[in-house]
């Protein structure tokens, strides 16, 4: 019988209480049937061979494991005497079978493919939601930038004007504001950059500028 040499067994960290652990020829014979047994049922000669069996003989199974006839004899023994394997003789060889074998050995492949399933639900998932708050993220932008036209629409500026403190105030009143304030030229600065930020119309900017100082606390001229 051709043994299918792909795929893998799982061994449980519990194996080290095995009361067949340290008995190194019978631990290497029940490793090596698991590796022979079938993972999923398949026909031999007419006959079904379950999950967990395989059609073998002792002779196999030593060329197999690599002892002798008569250590693989009495390995075979043991294991057959704690109830690890059962075996069914016959004329053309013996069934043998890893007694409970899906407690500890899942389908690989229906493992592996609800692994996957579940995986790609998780990505699918984990998509829509960033795809959902990329939408959300969008739309605030859009309401966002929808009030500040209508507020600069309602303020009388178009979307783009910025106001230049320079052009609007007269010279004499940048020298009446640097008279009482010091660094002027920074306070007129700062002020315009608030004004541009909110988007703001200034009727009256030698009032608005004053107010501003007197507001923030700005530094005065000696005197004033």
């Amino acid at each position: 019988m051709v043994y299918n040499n792909n795929g893998y067994v799982m061994l449980h960290r519990k194996i080290f209480d095995w009361e067949w652990w340290d008995d190194i020829n019978t631990f290497r014979l029940f490793v090596t049937i698991l590796l022979m047994v079938n993972w999923t049922p398949k026909k031999w000669r007419g006959r079904v061979i379950p999950r967990g069996s395989c059609w073998t003989s002792i002779p196999a199974l030593a060329l197999k494991s690599g002892l002798t006839y008569q250590q693989t004899r009495t390995s075979f023994d043991k294991l057959k005497s704690t109830g690890e394997i059962t075996d069914e003789a016959t004329s053309l060889g013996r069934l043998v079978t890893v007694a409970n074998y899906d407690v500890y050995q899942i389908d690989v492949e229906t493992s592996t493919n609800e692994i996957t399933d579940e995986n790609a639900e998780d990505q699918q998932t984990s998509n829509e939601r960033v795809n959902r708050r990329a939408t959300t993220n969008k739309k605030y932008k859009e309401i966002n930038n929808n009030k500040n036209i209508k507020q600069q629409q309602k303020n009388g500026r178009s979307t783009n004007e910025e106001i230049d403190l320079t052009e609007l105030l007269t010279v004499e009143e940048i020298s009446e504001l640097g008279s009482r304030y010091e660094f002027v030229s920074d306070l007129l600065d700062e002020v315009e950059a608030d004004i541009n930020a909110k988007g703001k119309t200034v009727r009256y900017p030698f009032r608005y500028v004053d107010g501003y100082a007197r507001n923030k606390g700005w530094p005065r001229k000696e005197g004033e």
